[in-house]
């Protein structure tokens, strides 16, 4: 195991620790069907697809693509046939047909710099022509999982960029794509949540649900024993000898969280205290470091760009509200407190909590953050 302090850096797939539970999860689900990965930045869900196309089953051909930064269905597509060409290859051992497919659309591979242009018509026919060479070449007991990383924000920037009609276009072919070929999957990863994608399409008039054959998961923060696992190792990098219930203090104090864990332990080994104090010390940091190593900003910035704007100051309040108090508030106060409609607080509630800002506990309803970092992160960016 290639065992490492490395805040922010990529994390060797060998090293990824306290995912087992989930990755098997994920792999059973892909047995019958596609799955959504959905979590907020730095969280670990590159690590996890990391380590499952690292170690994937018998029988099984991943292959991951960051879509983020993407332009277009025709980029999409174009980068498809370069992966479509490497899958085809591995499982058959001879040259693939996708640079005669892709001839008959006047397109060739290997042209780094060059952006292709297809009419709608011919990237969709595309598209259905290289899935279906995937499928073919696939072993009847066989499984292709395309892993697309970045997802959701590929086809939320396409609707910001007025390209909404192609996103809808896109995402209803991957739909019929993942009903007609059985012997491919898809695993389909976002930062930011299905749902406000979907509501930004339905303001241009989208009227499907392309993604409810996926399954949808929410990658969890590290449980206790994962936390306390990842912060052991870590520890055991360290000069000396940690005293034992450091760990444990690690894993309560950063709430599950893999990063936050990563930047203790370099605190720790940067000042060569090994305490209590400067594991407090280091979580103080990131909250107050302006270069945002957490990247908290993203929970107040996506905001801006993917709520309309009659529900954005309602949502910005609710949430200043909320990170006043640790121990949340009650629904009835909150109400109370904006002085609006309930059914509209509600609504903005619950879409928070499905975006993995808030959670609600007990039977008054009480509303706090998900993760107390980034309350105390929001506080100090707000001015609270």
């Amino acid at each position: 195991m290639a065992r490492m302090i490395n805040p922010g850096g990529a994390i060797p797939a060998d090293a990824v620790i306290g995912r087992d539970r989930e990755i098997d999860e994920y792999w059973l689900i892909l047995q019958r069907q596609s799955v959504g990965l959905l979590a907020p930045r730095r969280v670990g869900k590159t690590s996890i697809c990391r380590r499952m196309l690292a170690y994937p089953p018998a029988r099984v051909v991943p292959i991951m693509r960051n879509l983020e930064g993407l332009q277009s269905a025709t980029e999409f597509v174009a980068r498809l046939a370069d992966d479509v060409d490497h899958i085809v290859g591995l499982l058959t051992r001879v040259k693939s047909r996708v640079s005669d497919i892709l001839g008959r659309f006047g397109v060739g591979l290997d042209v780094p710099g060059v952006r292709v242009q297809l009419a709608p018509a011919q990237w969709k026919v595309l598209l259905d022509e290289l899935l279906h060479e995937v499928n073919e070449a696939t072993p009847e007991n066989g499984l292709v999982v395309f892993f697309w990383d970045e997802f959701t924000l590929f086809f939320g920037d396409l609707a910001r960029r007025g390209a909404a009609e192609e996103a809808m276009v896109l995402l209803d072919r991957l739909r019929a794509a993942r009903q007609a070929f059985p012997r491919i999957r898809m695993v389909l990863t976002g930062s930011i949540g299905f749902e406000e994608v979907m509501e930004q399409l339905r303001r241009h008039g989208y009227a499907n649900d392309p993604i409810n054959d996926v399954n949808k998961q929410i990658v969890p923060l590290l449980d206790e024993v994962g936390a306390a696992k990842l912060a052991e190792v870590l520890l055991s990098l360290l000069p000396g000898t940690p005293p034992l219930t450091l760990a444990r203090f690690i894993a309560q104090r950063s709430e599950g969280h893999p990063l936050v864990i990563q930047h203790m332990a370099d605190r720790l080994r940067q000042s060569g205290r090994i305490d209590e104090a400067e594991v407090e010390g280091a979580l103080q940091q990131l909250i107050a470091d302006d270069s945002d190593p957490l990247e908290l900003s993203h929970y107040l910035e996506r905001l801006g760009h993917y709520l309309p704007a009659e529900t954005l100051t309602l949502t910005r309040t609710l949430l200043d509200t909320i990170a006043v108090d640790a121990q949340g508030v009650a629904l009835a106060k909150l109400v109370a407190d904006l002085g609006t409609d309930r059914e509209q607080v509600l609504a903005a509630l619950n879409r928070l909590r499905k975006d993995q800002y808030l959670l609600r506990e007990g039977t008054d309803h009480r509303w706090r953050f998900r993760l107390d970092v980034l309350r105390r992160w929001w506080r100090q960016e707000r001015g609270l």
